[in-house]
């Protein structure tokens, strides 16, 4: 018999690493000069000498950081962890970097809106090639964050770190350096940074699970409404293909008898749910004892037993305490 166990970024900040969404924003803010973060700017788009597209980073993060800025004042609750930037992510007005394309006129004034046609088009393709980069800078940053030198003894005490198995939302590898965790009983659901000197990335996975339709909105101008819908599309979340890449470990799940499943600084976002389905749908839940930790107030844990049972777990819950 073994434990699974459930790991979100609260686990890393229970070990002081600066891992949440605002040290990621001071980190660009620090590095990056984004002179024009304060208003709307598209970066223009240069081929280099291998025939690449590329763009000034610091223009890229104007517009991202503008971008995501924007939508975060429109948050009331005040909450910048992971699972609020990726529904900031589901609600990036796009429809908005049109206003980027002037209008352009003929020898004789008259308006010619082929040309601006063609800016549109530009406009939309520097934007994806923008927003794309977000990737890269987030690998960037977590190449930057130190492992924590000391383990939470409680913790230590809970895990077999050669039988037990764990399903990080984490980039880094936290579980693996500072407990010694079994790597093949690890599972980086979205991903994970490598050790130096190679600073090998697994492709990292950020995203929303969002529903806005450019393709309905008839107000969307020069029919730039495909062109936004692939943007959207792209910054959403795959997770039937994160299931699909780790399914051996899903597998792994349906063939070991677990006792318990421990959740530590996992906040149960719309967008993971699906991942929580899956590893209901992987086991026989009945027998098994969910441990929600006692760091979460008793009204959270309430919320957060009413989700596992709507995602199809039918086992007790209990809490536990690694203070």
């Amino acid at each position: 018999m073994c434990n699974l166990f459930v790991i979100g970024n609260g686990f890393d900040l229970a070990h002081d690493m600066k891992t949440d969404f605002n040290h990621f924003r001071d980190y660009l803010n620090a590095k990056y000069l984004g002179k024009y973060k304060n208003m709307l700017y598209v970066p223009e788009s240069v081929i280099n000498n291998h025939g690449e597209e590329i763009q000034n980073d610091d223009e890229v993060i104007s517009l991202i950081t503008y971008l995501l800025n924007k939508e975060a004042s429109y948050d009331t609750t005040q909450q910048y962890d992971w699972n609020r930037l990726e529904d900031i992510h589901g609600k990036i007005d796009l429809f908005e970097c049109l206003d980027n394309v002037e209008p352009q006129y003929d020898k004789e004034g008259d308006r010619n809106y082929s040309w601006e046609y063609d800016n549109a088009e530009s406009v939309c393709r520097n934007v994806a090639l923008s927003i794309k980069s977000i990737n890269k800078f987030l690998s960037e940053w977590i190449h930057t964050i130190k492992i924590a030198d000391s383990p939470i003894e409680q913790f230590k005490k809970i895990i077999n770190p050669e039988k037990d198995l764990f399903f990080t939302f984490n980039y880094t590898q936290t579980l693996e350096k500072l407990y010694r965790c079994s790597k093949k009983n690890v599972c980086h659901i979205h991903g994970m940074v490598s050790d130096p000197p190679y600073f090998q990335t697994e492709e990292l996975i950020l995203g929303h699970c969002g529903q806005i339709d450019y393709l309905g909105n008839e107000s969307i101008p020069y029919n730039m409404n495909k062109n936004l819908q692939i943007i959207y599309e792209s910054l959403r979340k795959n997770i039937d293909e994160q299931i699909f890449l780790h399914k051996d470990f899903f597998k792994e799940i349906s063939n070991t008898p677990i006792w318990g499943i421990y959740s530590f600084g996992f906040s149960f976002s719309d967008v993971d749910l699906p991942y929580i389905r899956k590893i209901c749908d992987s086991l026989n839940t009945k027998n098994i004892v969910w441990w929600l930790n006692e760091y979460d107030s008793i009204s959270k844990r309430e919320e957060y037993k009413k989700i596992l049972i709507k995602c199809g777990f039918e086992g007790d819950f209990f809490t536990y305490n690694v203070s």
